[in-house]
């Protein structure tokens, strides 16, 4: 039974994160079990953080996403992201991944 007015219970699952090349990176993640959505799954809200600056920028998908590339971003930066996933509110975030990206010139094989 689902509690409609409370957020997830769980953070999305299986969060990877790597570098695509100097300027972007891509994240995927898994759902949250649905018994532990509490609800209907509207969004996950990725944030991500600029390790130098602290800046933060936030992005958004749809619920039957789960994979974004986020640029484009500095080359040889790093990123400390975390993915949530939202019903009527936000639930726990993924563990934090940190990803670098690559050095000008250089990508993903």
């Amino acid at each position: 039974m689902y509690n409609f007015n409370i957020a997830p219970e769980s953070h999305p699952l299986n969060s990877t994160g790597y570098a695509i090349n100097s300027t972007h990176i891509a994240l995927n993640w898994s759902s949250p079990h649905e018994s532990d959505l509490n609800g209907i799954l509207r969004e996950f809200r990725i944030n991500v953080t600029e390790a130098v600056t602290s800046m933060l920028t936030q992005y958004s998908t749809s619920p039957d996403t789960t994979e974004i590339i986020i640029g484009p971003l500095h080359p040889f930066y790093i990123y400390h992201c975390t993915v949530v996933a939202h019903t009527v509110e936000g639930g726990p975030s993924t563990a934090v991944i940190s990803v670098r990206t690559h050095e000008d010139g250089k990508s993903s094989d």
